[in-house]
């Protein structure tokens, strides 16, 4: 990944037609290159005011849960001791043969390189090169309760949450990752459970955001910088089942270019 961040063939140009896709607002651009941000928040990534493309994510993830949710960690893992999270990395090819839904938000998901690169570039002179989308980073999350379907929940149930990790790295273990883009996918999270489950960005040791994942919302931060978590979950006895559902995708770029004034 450090050497294909350091690659000019991999950059995505901001002069492609892709860079002209306007995906993200002027005020999400500007708060991901804001040096005392480093995060942004996109609302409404798909338009999917109606919900109907959350419906076709969470198909297609019900069906890599039927497939994966058995393979070991390279490939798909629950972590230990706890049933009610699973993750897996998918590959583009893979996407675009059994999961079309996944394959469409990830088409959408790989032009942002390119539209940040060409938008940065008019605010600051000077692109972030931040590379093409690899065909293999696409990370699936779930948190879910242990019942599934529409049945009320029997019992109390704890979604254990993640602690606190970063993504990208530095200098001699440099992993070549700049930016990281988690999309939330979960229909049913937002039925008066809309501040539960947050992710929190933590950065020089200070949480600077909790954010809810809220269905056809996008986060972008700075991989080498921003620090993330996803805080504990209380499903209380007679609730319907929860899932929540996110895909990170990772872009690669070199350390030494900057986003504004320092990298």
């Amino acid at each position: 990944n450090s050497f294909l961040s350091q690659s000019k063939e991999f950059i995505a140009s901001p002069d492609a037609e892709e860079a002209r896709a306007n995906l993200l607002a002027e005020a999400t651009v500007n708060d991901l290159m804001n040096d005392d941000k480093g995060f942004a928040v996109q609302e409404n990534f798909l338009d999917d005011n109606e919900l109907e493309w959350q419906h076709f994510l969470e198909e297609d993830t019900n069906n890599i849960l039927a497939v994966k949710s058995d393979l070991d960690e390279v490939t798909g893992r629950r972590k230990k001791g706890c049933a009610d999270m699973f993750e897996c990395w998918l590959h583009k090819n893979e996407c675009m043969e059994k999961y079309p839904a996944i394959a469409y938000l990830v088409e959408q998901l790989e032009l942002l390189p390119f539209e940040i690169n060409r938008k940065s570039s008019l605010m600051s002179k000077a692109s972030l090169n931040l590379c093409k989308l690899s065909d293999s980073h696409i990370f699936l999350q779930v948190f879910r309760s242990k019942a599934e379907g529409k049945n009320p929940l029997s019992e109390e149930v704890t979604l254990q949450g993640q602690e606190p990790r970063l993504d990208g790295t530095r200098g001699k273990d440099d992993n070549g990752l700049k930016l990281s883009a988690t999309y939330f996918f979960s229909s049913n999270w937002n039925d008066g459970f809309d501040n539960k489950g947050k992710t929190s960005l933590i950065r020089n040791n200070k949480k600077v955001a909790e954010i809810a994942p809220i269905a056809d919302r996008l986060v972008l931060y700075r991989s080498r910088q921003v620090m993330h978590s996803v805080e504990q979950v209380i499903l209380q006895e007679g609730m319907p089942p929860k899932r929540r559902l996110s895909i990170t995708v990772f872009f690669n770029g070199p350390e030494a270019d900057s986003w504004s004034n320092s990298s």
